[in-house]
Protein backbone atom coordinates (compact mmCIF):
# COMPACT_ATOMS: atom_id res chain seq x y z
CA UNK A 1 0.00 0.00 0.00
CA UNK A 2 1.48 3.12 -1.06
CA UNK A 3 0.98 6.37 0.99
CA UNK A 4 0.16 9.59 -0.07
CA UNK A 5 3.17 12.23 -0.70
CA UNK A 6 2.92 14.67 1.82
CA UNK A 7 1.67 18.48 1.67
CA UNK A 8 4.76 20.68 0.39
CA UNK A 9 5.03 22.54 3.56
CA UNK A 10 4.44 26.06 3.08
CA UNK A 11 7.03 29.03 3.53
CA UNK A 12 5.92 31.73 6.04
CA UNK A 13 5.36 35.01 5.02
CA UNK A 14 8.32 37.33 5.89
CA UNK A 15 7.90 41.20 5.37
CA UNK A 16 9.60 42.63 2.79
CA UNK A 17 12.98 44.51 3.57
CA UNK A 18 13.40 47.65 3.56
CA UNK A 19 15.73 50.27 5.25
CA UNK A 20 15.09 51.25 9.12
CA UNK A 21 14.26 54.26 8.70
CA UNK A 22 11.02 53.22 6.57
CA UNK A 23 10.54 50.28 8.62
CA UNK A 24 10.11 53.17 11.82
CA UNK A 25 8.21 55.06 9.61
CA UNK A 26 5.62 51.97 8.86
CA UNK A 27 5.63 50.78 12.58
CA UNK A 28 4.93 54.47 14.33
CA UNK A 29 2.13 55.10 11.31
CA UNK A 30 0.63 51.86 12.89
CA UNK A 31 0.95 52.81 16.45
CA UNK A 32 -0.52 56.03 15.43
CA UNK A 33 -3.61 54.31 13.88
CA UNK A 34 -4.31 52.24 17.48
CA UNK A 35 -3.62 55.41 19.09
CA UNK A 36 -6.42 56.75 17.62
CA UNK A 37 -8.45 54.11 17.49
CA UNK A 38 -8.00 53.37 21.20
CA UNK A 39 -5.83 55.24 22.46
CA UNK A 40 -2.93 53.71 24.14
CA UNK A 41 -4.82 50.91 25.73
CA UNK A 42 -4.12 47.61 24.65
CA UNK A 43 -0.31 49.15 22.43
CA UNK A 44 1.46 46.01 22.85
CA UNK A 45 4.17 44.98 20.42
CA UNK A 46 1.51 42.18 18.99
CA UNK A 47 -1.18 44.83 18.50
CA UNK A 48 1.72 47.31 16.41
CA UNK A 49 3.28 44.51 14.40
CA UNK A 50 -0.03 43.10 13.34
CA UNK A 51 -1.26 46.61 12.64
CA UNK A 52 2.21 46.96 10.29
CA UNK A 53 1.54 43.91 8.86
CA UNK A 54 5.13 42.14 10.24
CA UNK A 55 6.09 40.12 12.88
CA UNK A 56 7.35 40.72 16.48
CA UNK A 57 10.79 40.01 15.39
CA UNK A 58 10.81 42.99 12.66
CA UNK A 59 9.43 45.11 15.04
CA UNK A 60 12.12 44.75 17.62
CA UNK A 61 14.94 45.54 14.36
CA UNK A 62 13.60 48.52 14.44
CA UNK A 63 12.89 49.24 17.88
CA UNK A 64 13.97 47.46 21.18
CA UNK A 65 10.77 48.57 23.32
CA UNK A 66 7.43 50.00 22.68
CA UNK A 67 8.50 52.80 24.80
CA UNK A 68 11.16 53.38 22.48
CA UNK A 69 8.98 54.11 19.57
CA UNK A 70 6.50 55.68 21.57
CA UNK A 71 8.99 57.97 22.40
CA UNK A 72 10.48 58.39 18.87
CA UNK A 73 6.27 59.15 17.75
CA UNK A 74 6.05 61.91 20.86
CA UNK A 75 9.68 63.61 19.92
CA UNK A 76 8.68 63.78 16.10
CA UNK A 77 4.69 64.82 17.17
CA UNK A 78 4.79 67.13 20.30
CA UNK A 79 7.13 69.84 19.00
CA UNK A 80 4.78 69.88 16.14
CA UNK A 81 1.86 70.11 18.37
CA UNK A 82 3.14 72.86 21.03
CA UNK A 83 3.95 75.26 17.97
CA UNK A 84 0.45 74.85 16.53
CA UNK A 85 -0.95 75.19 19.72
CA UNK A 86 1.27 78.12 21.31
CA UNK A 87 0.03 79.92 17.76
CA UNK A 88 -3.52 79.20 18.31
CA UNK A 89 -3.92 80.90 21.93
CA UNK A 90 -1.30 83.30 22.07
CA UNK A 91 -2.10 85.61 18.65
CA UNK A 92 -2.49 88.86 19.13
CA UNK A 93 -5.87 90.67 20.50
CA UNK A 94 -7.30 86.76 19.68
CA UNK A 95 -10.65 86.31 21.63
CA UNK A 96 -11.02 82.53 23.20
CA UNK A 97 -13.69 81.62 21.09
CA UNK A 98 -11.57 82.77 18.12
CA UNK A 99 -8.72 80.68 19.87
CA UNK A 100 -10.79 77.83 20.30
CA UNK A 101 -11.91 77.48 16.51
CA UNK A 102 -8.11 78.37 15.65
CA UNK A 103 -6.83 75.40 17.29
CA UNK A 104 -10.11 72.83 16.55
CA UNK A 105 -9.32 73.60 13.17
CA UNK A 106 -5.70 72.61 13.56
CA UNK A 107 -6.60 69.30 15.12
CA UNK A 108 -9.14 68.38 12.48
CA UNK A 109 -6.65 69.30 9.66
CA UNK A 110 -3.56 67.06 11.74
CA UNK A 111 -4.87 64.78 13.34
CA UNK A 112 -1.98 62.62 13.73
CA UNK A 113 -0.29 65.08 15.23
CA UNK A 114 -3.06 64.98 18.03
CA UNK A 115 -4.31 61.63 18.67
CA UNK A 116 -0.81 61.27 20.73
CA UNK A 117 -1.62 63.85 23.24
CA UNK A 118 -5.29 63.83 23.15
CA UNK A 119 -6.09 60.44 23.72
CA UNK A 120 -5.07 59.25 26.69
CA UNK A 121 -6.47 57.43 29.05
CA UNK A 122 -6.29 53.82 30.90
CA UNK A 123 -3.15 52.17 29.95
CA UNK A 124 -1.13 54.83 29.07
CA UNK A 125 2.64 55.12 29.98
CA UNK A 126 3.84 57.04 32.36
CA UNK A 127 6.55 58.27 30.43
CA UNK A 128 4.09 59.35 27.87
CA UNK A 129 2.02 60.83 30.99
CA UNK A 130 4.79 63.20 31.89
CA UNK A 131 5.92 64.40 28.59
CA UNK A 132 2.40 65.46 27.81
CA UNK A 133 2.45 67.39 31.04
CA UNK A 134 5.51 69.33 30.49
CA UNK A 135 3.66 70.37 27.11
CA UNK A 136 0.79 71.03 29.10
CA UNK A 137 2.94 73.34 31.71
CA UNK A 138 4.32 75.35 28.63
CA UNK A 139 1.12 76.07 27.27
CA UNK A 140 -0.59 77.17 30.46
CA UNK A 141 2.71 79.57 31.10
CA UNK A 142 2.13 80.98 27.63
CA UNK A 143 -1.62 81.54 28.28
CA UNK A 144 -1.18 83.37 31.70
CA UNK A 145 1.42 85.30 30.20
CA UNK A 146 -0.86 86.41 27.56
CA UNK A 147 -3.82 86.91 30.08
CA UNK A 148 -1.54 89.39 31.89
CA UNK A 149 -0.76 91.14 28.89
CA UNK A 150 -4.43 91.75 28.39
CA UNK A 151 -5.76 92.41 32.03
CA UNK A 152 -2.41 93.19 34.34
CA UNK A 153 -0.06 91.59 35.40
CA UNK A 154 -0.46 92.51 38.96
CA UNK A 155 -3.41 89.98 38.92
CA UNK A 156 -1.13 87.01 38.30
CA UNK A 157 -2.41 84.48 40.41
CA UNK A 158 -5.80 84.83 38.61
CA UNK A 159 -4.88 84.70 35.13
CA UNK A 160 -2.77 81.21 35.88
CA UNK A 161 -5.86 79.77 38.00
CA UNK A 162 -7.93 80.78 34.21
CA UNK A 163 -4.99 79.01 32.16
CA UNK A 164 -5.61 76.18 33.81
CA UNK A 165 -8.68 75.96 33.88
CA UNK A 166 -9.10 77.28 30.04
CA UNK A 167 -6.11 74.13 29.19
CA UNK A 168 -8.00 71.75 31.10
CA UNK A 169 -11.40 72.25 29.00
CA UNK A 170 -9.74 72.58 25.69
CA UNK A 171 -8.04 69.44 26.60
CA UNK A 172 -11.34 67.90 27.31
CA UNK A 173 -13.26 68.98 24.25
CA UNK A 174 -10.27 68.12 22.44
CA UNK A 175 -10.19 64.51 22.74
CA UNK A 176 -14.03 64.58 22.25
CA UNK A 177 -13.11 66.36 19.18
CA UNK A 178 -10.83 63.45 17.86
CA UNK A 179 -12.99 61.10 18.73
CA UNK A 180 -16.41 62.36 17.23
CA UNK A 181 -16.12 66.09 15.95
CA UNK A 182 -19.81 66.48 15.70
CA UNK A 183 -19.88 65.97 19.43
CA UNK A 184 -18.65 69.43 20.05
CA UNK A 185 -20.52 72.48 19.07
CA UNK A 186 -17.87 74.80 18.51
CA UNK A 187 -19.70 77.86 19.11
CA UNK A 188 -20.91 77.27 22.79
CA UNK A 189 -17.20 76.14 23.33
CA UNK A 190 -15.97 79.71 22.59
CA UNK A 191 -18.75 81.16 23.83
CA UNK A 192 -17.82 79.36 27.02
CA UNK A 193 -14.08 80.58 26.88
CA UNK A 194 -15.04 84.50 26.12
CA UNK A 195 -17.13 84.28 29.43
CA UNK A 196 -14.16 82.63 31.17
CA UNK A 197 -11.81 85.12 29.96
CA UNK A 198 -14.39 88.08 30.76
CA UNK A 199 -14.05 87.50 34.09
CA UNK A 200 -10.69 88.42 33.82
CA UNK A 201 -11.36 92.27 33.64
CA UNK A 202 -10.71 94.20 36.34
CA UNK A 203 -13.67 95.32 38.61
CA UNK A 204 -15.07 98.98 38.91
CA UNK A 205 -15.80 100.04 42.59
Amino acid sequence: MTTAPAAPRQRRAYAPRMPVEERREQLRSAALRLIGEQGYQGLTVEAIAAAAGVTKPVLYSAYPTVAALLKDLLDRTQNDALSQLLAAVTGPSMLPSQMTRAWLTIVREHPNTWAPILRIGPGTPDAVLQRIGQGRDTVTAALAQALAGAYGSDQMPRHLAAAQAFVAAAEHFGRSFVASPDSVDVDVVGQLFDDLVRGLRPRRD
